[in-house]
């Protein structure tokens, strides 16, 4: 790079660095003498962060070695790989023959189909989702359930694509001024979180804990509520809370891309190119995009408590059908009553997302004068909240009732 002459374009570009990142088995053996060697010929620190990551281990935290046939390629998880092939490797290596008879038997038994590809986003993810961790006990089945998450960002980028209409274009204040529901105000203070805690991660090279709240916005809340939520709406013949609706779901995607890029460069990339973007912030790459750093938060408006009654209410309802073994076909009907008209107000126009998300039949709400409906389980939430399900006519209630 030029030295001793500290002037030369490359010395001064790239010496001294910022960041070592190396395992913490040759801390003293590599890490001390680099720093004793740049103090000795420069007066100066060759970095001023090191960041120490785990070793990576096989699925039982045994030292991955050739003499004991374990070493996971990455190439073969990334491209995948037959059975024959890792059989033929272990046949063709220096290992005694008592061991490869185990090493044979572990890879049959591990992958009796061979390691299906899996990407290198799903194991650069599955990678840093072990960092909880002194030690990354790799488990390919792991990384192929990373796969199949890639394959739900696209669905829930489908999803939004097949619902913005022709020429959408999001709003230039955002959200801003639009009639927003309580699902809405959720999903938003859910990522508003997720931003904080990204950020927060990023700076203290918490990466296991980062990907893991990153996973679950996009899965537990993103996909399995919120998506399911809208499906009601996009049906619907309200325009401005369909109009709510897109361009919430517009910063999902754009903002929940965004901080899933670092981990997963290649598939980010690809579904955020896809997205329609106002014009003039639209950006040749998402990784020269701003990265989100801020977000309007809805915390004073109570949003998590109310959000989180209704997910009670319907995991309650889905345990009980479930329970008692209620098919997906039969659609009973539900009932929520509440005890005051406030209460009744806010979840009463939820109707049809609750049906939605528990798949029955009619939803009705009740005030708290109301009588309690006939033929029904009933299930106490909350002083506010108490929902009943329709059985009667629906299930045997005198077998249900023998098996209780």
């Amino acid at each position: 790079m030029g030295w001793p002459n500290e002037k030369e374009k490359d010395m001064k570009a790239f010496f001294p660095g910022d960041l070592l990142e190396t395992g913490y088995d040759i801390l003293f053996f590599w890490v001390a003498r680099m720093v004793m060697m740049s103090l000795e010929l420069t007066d100066k620190l060759p970095f001023h962060t090191v960041f120490l990551h785990p070793m990576v281990r096989d699925k039982d935290g045994a030292k991955m070695s050739k003499s004991k046939g374990n070493v996971i390629d990455p190439l073969e998880v990334m491209d995948s790989c037959s059975l024959e092939v890792l059989k033929n490797k272990l046949s063709d290596s220096n290992l005694p023959q008592s061991e490869i008879k185990k090493a044979l038997a572990d890879k049959t038994k591990d992958f009796p189909n061979g390691i299906p590809e899996c990407g290198t986003d799903a194991l650069r993810f599955g990678l840093m989702s072990y960092m909880v961790q002194n030690s990354i006990n790799l488990d390919v089945k792991r990384v192929v359930g990373y796969r199949q998450f890639c394959n739900k960002l696209w669905n829930v980028t489908k999803f939004a694509l097949m619902n913005f209409p022709e020429g959408f274009q999001p709003e230039k204040k955002g959200i801003n001024g639009l009639k927003l529901s309580l699902i809405d105000k959720w999903i938003i203070n859910r990522l508003s979180e997720l931003v904080k805690s990204t950020n927060v991660c990023f700076e203290k090279y918490d990466f296991g804990p980062m990907v893991h709240n990153i996973y679950d916005f996009w899965l537990k809340e993103l996909a399995d509520y919120y998506i399911e939520a809208l499906k009601p709406v996009m049906k619907g013949t309200d325009e401005e809370a369909k109009k709510a609706a897109l361009n919430t779901l517009y910063i999902c995607l754009d903002h929940g891309l965004k901080l899933l890029h670092p981990t997963m460069p290649y598939i980010t990339e690809e579904l955020y190119q896809r997205l329609p973007h106002r014009k003039g912030q639209a950006f040749e790459s998402i990784c020269i995009a701003t990265f989100p750093t801020d977000l309007t938060s809805f915390n004073n408006e109570k949003v998590e408590e109310s959000f989180n009654d209704l997910k009670e209410m319907v995991g309650r309802f889905r345990s009980l059908i479930a329970a008692l073994n209620i098919k997906n076909n039969q659609n009973p009907n539900i009932y929520i009553k509440c005890s005051s008209d406030a209460t009744f107000k806010q979840f009463s126009p939820y109707g049809e997302v609750m049906r939605t998300l528990i798949k029955c039949g009619e939803a009705g709400f009740l005030k708290g004068s109301d009588a309690d409906p006939e033929g029904c389980l009933q299930v106490y939430i909350n002083d506010e909240l108490k929902i009943f399900l329709k059985v009667v006519g629906v299930i045997d209630v005198k077998v249900a009732y023998e098996k209780l």
